[in-house]
């Protein structure tokens, strides 16, 4: 293997993507989410995904949830850490991509849905494959397999919250 190649290789085992969600809410003011956003900035974090809510809480408060990804535990302790100062509350909901980075992470919250929403997403990811299937799946090559999966496939899609 050339140098090169090899260096390729290294970084790409070394590059783990962990989806992170951290939900942190902050007091409804003049740059109040700027300030978080700007501080997940300065660590050169791509957001993929931010969803905004009015807290419960008596006072005029909002929620945020934040999804990115993260190279490792350690990273997202810092943008959990980095948040701090400016939001009242800052909570590691979930990570996945890796294994043993729960355990790495023990303020962490395995996935849940919020939201009845939250499920069709979650089974239209379970359904992505449809009733297709790659060669190497164990029913590939079985008629009466892909047509039951198919004809789940298609139930499961008629189903929506």
């Amino acid at each position: 293997m050339s140098a090169a190649a090899s260096h390729l290789h290294k970084c790409s085992d070394a590059t783990v993507s962990l989806k992170t969600t951290i939900h942190f809410s902050i007091t409804d003011k003049v740059g109040a989410l700027d300030d978080c956003l700007a501080a997940i900035k300065s660590m050169n974090i791509s957001l993929t995904r931010i969803e905004s809510r009015p807290s419960k809480t008596a006072e005029w408060d909002y929620d945020f949830f934040v999804d990115f990804s993260a190279v490792d535990a350690e990273q997202i302790r810092k943008v959990a850490k980095s948040l701090e100062p400016f939001a009242k509350h800052v909570h590691i909901v979930g990570t996945g991509g890796a294994a043993g980075v729960s355990a790495d992470l023990p303020e962490s919250t395995p996935w849940f849905p919020r939201k009845m929403v939250d499920l069709d997403s979650f089974a239209d990811k379970v359904l992505e494959m449809g009733e297709e299937l790659d060669s190497d799946h164990p029913g590939a090559k079985d008629p009466a397999y892909r047509a039951r999966r198919a004809e789940i496939t298609k139930t499961a899609k008629t189903y929506k919250t």
